[in-house]
């Protein structure tokens, strides 16, 4: 659903998305325009500066990806978040409410057991 420019062109959405994965928090690229807003945003710490310019756009974009694949009541998706990044409590704290602090997820056994785990029955 992002990353590309046939990101947009996917019709299963809204329900009928059984199974995502998210391979990464989708941090803006690191050029010069980037160097400069940080730059703009000193007066908040590199670490303040980091999180408004390169993390919250970051994971306001995997929060809009998600929000697609689940529109309505009823509607369910398994989804794998699969970056270390989103254990981090600096990143997971700006990921929608339903998608902080998950089960982890480390051996291929683990993803096998939530692989075939039932989906919750609709509502």
């Amino acid at each position: 659903m992002l990353g590309s420019s046939f990101a947009e062109s996917i019709d299963l959405l809204g329900g009928r998305v059984s199974h995502a994965m998210v391979v990464g928090p989708a941090l803006p690229e690191v050029n010069a325009v980037q160097k400069a807003r940080m730059d703009t945003l000193s007066n908040l710490g590199r670490d303040g500066a980091f999180k408004r310019v390169y993390q919250v756009p970051g994971l306001q974009k995997v929060n809009q990806a998600l929000g697609r694949l689940v529109r309505a009541p009823g509607q369910h998706a398994k989804v794998l978040l699969h970056c270390r990044r989103f254990a981090d409590p600096g990143y997971a704290s700006l990921l929608a409410r339903d998608y902080q602090f998950g089960r982890e997820i480390a051996t291929a056994a683990d993803l096998q057991a939530w692989l075939s785990e039932e989906r919750p029955p609709p509502e």
